[in-house]
C-alpha cells in the first residue's frame, strides 16, 4: 500500500519531530492531541523550526510553503484519521493513556489499532483479561485485511480462546496471513497442509509455504524445509 497520509496520534516532543519530519519527506500530515495548549505548543514550535531553516539558508520559503501545507494540527481524532494510510501513535508513556487513544482509534475503524486493543484484552493489559473480547476485535480488523489481526484470530480458534476450537477456521486465518507474507503464517500454513489439519493434506502446497516461511528466515521452517527435501515430500528429492 502506497503511503500518502499519516496521521500522529500525540503533540509531545517526539510526536512532534515525527510529524513535522513526515511533511518535510513529504507526506501529508495530520497531529492530534487531546489537549489545546499543546497543540498551540505544537503549531509555535512548527513555525520557529522552519523560520529557523530559512534564515540558515537549509530551506526556501518555496519549500517552507509546501511544508506547512501538508502539516495539520487538528483537535479531533476523527479529522485526522479519516484519510490516513499511516496512524503513529505517540502519546506520553502511560498504558491507561495509550489504551484509550486505541479504543478511539478502534471506533473509527483503524484496523492497526483494532488489533492492538485486541491485545490488550487477551493479555489482560490495562483492562480485565478477555478472550472473547479480543477474538471479537482481531476478526474486526482481519476481515479489513490486517495480516497480524488475522494471525492472532487464528491462533484463538486454534487454542479455543475466546471462540470455539476450529481447525478449519484456523487454517483459513493463517492462509489468509500467509498470502500477505507473514513468515509465521506461512509456516503453520505449511504445517497444516503438511498435516492436514483444518484442509486437506497437499504436499506441495506444504512445501510451497514452507518455502515461503524459510525464505523470511523463520528459524522453525529451515529444518522441516530440510526434511522435505531430504525425502520428496512436495518436491524432488
Amino acid at each position: 500500500m502506497e503511503i500518502k497520509t499519516v496521521a500522529v496520534i500525540g503533540g509531545g516532543l517526539t510526536g512532534r519531530q515525527i510529524a513535522l519530519n513526515s511533511a518535510i519527506y513529504p507526506y501529508e500530515v495530520y497531529l492530534v492531541d487531546n489537549n489545546p495548549a499543546v497543540l498551540e505548543a505544537v503549531r509555535q514550535w512548527a513555525e520557529q523550526y522552519l523560520a529557523g531553516r530559512i534564515a540558515k539558508g537549509r530551506m526556501t520559503e518555496e519549500q517552507v510553503a509546501g511544508i506547512k501545507a501538508r502539516f495539520h494540527v487538528v483537535e479531533s481524532m476523527e479529522e485526522a484519521m479519516k484519510n490516513a494510510d499511516l496512524v503513529i501513535e505517540a502519546v506520553v508513556e502511560r498504558e491507561d493513556e495509550k489504551h484509550a487513544v486505541l479504543k478511539q482509534a478502534a471506533e473509527l475503524g483503524h484496523a492497526v489499532a483494532t488489533n492492538n486493543l485486541g491485545v490488550h484484552y487477551q493479555r489482560g493489559l490495562i483492562v480485565e483479561q478477555d478472550y472473547a473480547k479480543a477474538a471479537e476485535l482481531y476478526l474486526r480488523a482481519a476481515h479489513t485485511g490486517d495480516m497480524i489481526a488475522q494471525f492472532n484470530i487464528a491462533c484463538l480458534y486454534e487454542n479455543g480462546n475466546g471462540v470455539p476450537k476450529d481447525e478449519q477456521q484456523a487454517f483459513y486465518w493463517f492462509k489468509q496471513a500467509a498470502d500477505q507474507g507473514d513468515a509465521g503464517a506461512c509456516y503453520e500454513t505449511a504445517v497444516r497442509y503438511r498435516d492436514g489439519l483444518g484442509t486437506e493434506a497437499n504436499a506441495k502446497q506444504a512445501f510451497h509455504y514452507m518455502q515461503a516461511a524459510a525464505n523470511e528466515d523463520y528459524t522453525p521452517a529451515f529444518c522441516n524445509l530440510g526434511g522435505m527435501y531430504k525425502i520428496g515430500f512436495g518436491t524432488r528429492k
